[in-house]
């Protein structure tokens, strides 16, 4: 396969509340954007890597890809003014016939589901991977319960998300300024009366978004430790 992937890194993060944007925050003394580009750049299937960033992160992004020598970045490219302009920034470098768009805050995206998806992607063209939420989950007016709603046909939806690169340009080329609400890819290809393909997702591939993810993020480090050792050889090394 010939994969490539949008690791999109261009927002404000304003729920963090802090004045480091979220892909450049620790996880043990490691950005979390580097611990998810290192997947990436890991997975023999993924030939190509375009890294989108808020315009202030520009300088410190390429730094970091240099200092952790990560591979198959082919292009940092500055952000829109919205997360929809920012991945359409970043699918016009994309070369490949298959492309994922990944948010760079989930760092614990395993080879296991890159490798699901990429498998189901040249059948049903656009792939989505998501897991079925655990609580109660209410519709709510006004801080008032109005409806109670079936969690079983309820899915948290993760990515990356994954497509045939001309069908989600096309997507993009027709509805991206269109003022709809839309959070994620998939929302265009069923703006254009595509079917998008639900796969089961991974409970730890989190978002961190808060704090509380911040610190619920890094208790989880040592499970995926294997796949950071090699910056910590490779950081003491280049301290000596």
């Amino acid at each position: 396969m010939d994969v490539g992937v949008v690791v999109v890194a261009a927002g404000e993060g304003s729920r963090m509340n802090s004045n480091i944007r979220k892909p450049f925050l620790c996880i043990s003394g490691i950005p979390i954007l580097i611990h998810t580009l290192q997947i990436f750049s890991l997975h023999k299937a993924i030939s190509q890597i375009v890294l989108v960033v808020h315009a202030k992160d520009y300088q410190k992004a390429s730094e970091l890809l240099s200092f952790y020598k990560i591979s198959k970045v082919e292009s940092i490219v500055v952000g829109g003014s919205n997360r929809t302009k920012s991945v359409y920034n970043g699918l016009l470098k994309i070369k490949t016939p298959i492309v994922l768009i990944h948010d760079a805050v989930r760092p614990f995206i395993t080879f296991e589901l890159i490798s699901r998806l990429i498998k189901n992607v040249s059948k049903y063209k656009a792939v989505i991977p998501g897991v079925y939420v655990k609580d109660t989950i209410k519709e709510i007016d006004a801080c008032f319960g109005v409806k109670d709603l079936d969690r079983r046909k309820l899915l948290a939806v993760q990515t990356p998300q994954a497509f045939l690169k001309n069908l989600l340009l096309l997507a993009y080329e027709k509805y991206f300024e269109k003022p709809f609400f839309c959070t994620d890819d998939s929302s265009l290809i069923r703006k254009l009366g595509k079917d998008v393909k639900f796969i089961l997702g991974d409970y730890l591939n989190i978002k961190i978004t808060t704090q509380e993810d911040l610190v619920f993020a890094t208790s989880l480090y040592n499970t995926f430790r294997e796949k950071i050792k090699v910056f910590e050889k490779r950081s003491l090394k280049d301290k000596l």
